[in-house]
């Protein structure tokens, strides 16, 4: 006998993580399964739900892409951004995004989601906020060591910046590339910038 969705008074038959194919996409789309079907639409329609949504399924959904790396991590939404009025408290503290090419930043990569970590930041911003990743052997964002070449590669943004001998002028290298996908004068940085 087929088990039942676990959405109370779902008789539709479970497929994936417990739900049956609707729920579970209603789930992908908007969270909390818990809330009536009209809460989540009439939330659905606010410009901040699909941020807010996906900020509380990276840090508890654990059948989401990136709960490892968030959630799975220790990262948690602040008990302020939870609950019935989390939504409103999240809109209050951070007000709307400045474009649409923003999206929600902590600035401490190993901190929680609350009003003291977060920010509205573009992609060039991010790129400068990550952190470093558990097989970079340098110590520093942007700069790994290439085995093929015995050099170390610099890179932002996921564009490459060069290969350079020493990982001094690999460090340096990156360090000029954030102040120039900052805005600076090309021309007066190419100067300074340690040739690879």
């Amino acid at each position: 006998m087929k088990q039942k969705c676990n959405v109370k008074g779902c008789d539709k038959n479970k497929r994936r993580g417990g739900w049956c194919d609707m729920h579970y996409a209603r789930n992908r789309r908007h969270g909390d399964l818990g809330s009536p079907l009209s809460t989540i639409n009439n939330r659905s329609k606010h410009p901040l739900w699909s941020t807010y949504s996906a900020m509380r399924q990276r840090c508890y959904g654990k059948n989401w892409l990136n709960y490892v790396y968030y959630g799975g991590r220790g990262i948690k939404v602040c008990d302020r951004w939870l609950g019935e009025n989390g939504l409103a408290n999240f809109t209050a503290d951070m007000g709307s995004k400045p474009t649409t090419a923003h999206s929600i930043d902590r600035i401490n990569n190993d901190g929680d989601y609350e009003p003291s970590n977060c920010r509205w930041a573009d992609r060039s911003v991010q790129s400068f906020n990550t952190r470093i990743g558990k097989n970079n052997k340098s110590g520093y964002r942007g700069v790994s060591w290439n085995s093929e070449r015995h050099k170390w590669r610099v890179q932002i943004s996921n564009k490459h910046i060069g290969y350079y001998a020493s990982l001094e002028d690999a460090v340096s290298a990156r360090r000029w590339a954030e102040i120039l996908g900052a805005g600076v004068n090309v021309e007066v940085l190419k100067k300074h910038m340690p040739k690879p």
